[in-house]
């Protein structure tokens, strides 16, 4: 009856990062993998103007981020919040400054456990990220995803009040060097 689901902002684009080919992406090229994987070339306009200095590599992570990982989450949270039930969403947003896989599919998951250090020091995903920050952000992960299996609920002191997902509202925590509610765009 109850969840937790989300994903990270920039899921996409670790599987991009280290291909020259998608990172050599030009406008041509982008346009017809936009109109492969949705149809209408002009689905990318929305994410050329989230990311005005992006390159065509990033808004086509980005468009995909949301298409096979984001919608899906919020989707479900949302038929789950039309039966009755609960759903927390969420988004990672944090990701080491200046890392070329950004806040990247699986970037969360060494925080949830508290094992980055140990369990993932080679990663180049967290190559760069300062350890103070880290360690704080993964012991608020932490918490929140105790409390949630301890109580069906993830809040706590300490954190900003996270709403469940409720028809016509979309909310989610944002996990990030600071937690805060957000709204999905």
């Amino acid at each position: 009856k109850e969840i937790l689901i989300g994903g990270t902002r920039e899921e996409m684009h670790g599987f991009f990062a280290a291909d020259d080919a998608m990172l050599s992406l030009d406008q041509a090229r982008m346009a017809d993998l936009v109109i492969a994987a949705t149809g209408d070339a002009s689905a990318i306009e929305p994410y050329r103007h989230r990311r005005p200095q992006g390159r065509p590599v990033d808004w086509f992570a980005d468009l995909l981020t949301d298409r096979r990982f984001l919608r899906p989450s919020w989707l479900l949270a949302a038929a789950i919040a039309k039966r009755g039930g609960e759903a927390w969403t969420y988004r990672f947003d944090w990701a080491p400054h200046g890392s070329p896989f950004m806040a990247c599919h699986c970037i969360e998951i060494p925080f949830v456990f508290g094992n980055w250090a140990t369990q993932w020091p080679d990663a180049a995903m967290l190559a760069g990220g300062d350890a103070k920050e880290m360690e704080l952000l993964s012991k608020r992960m932490r918490r929140c995803w105790i409390d949630f299996v301890r109580n069906g609920d993830p809040n706590h002191d300490g954190i900003p009040a996270w709403p469940a997902h409720k028809a016509g509202t979309n909310k989610f925590m944002s996990f990030d060097d600071t937690m805060r509610v957000d709204d999905w765009e």
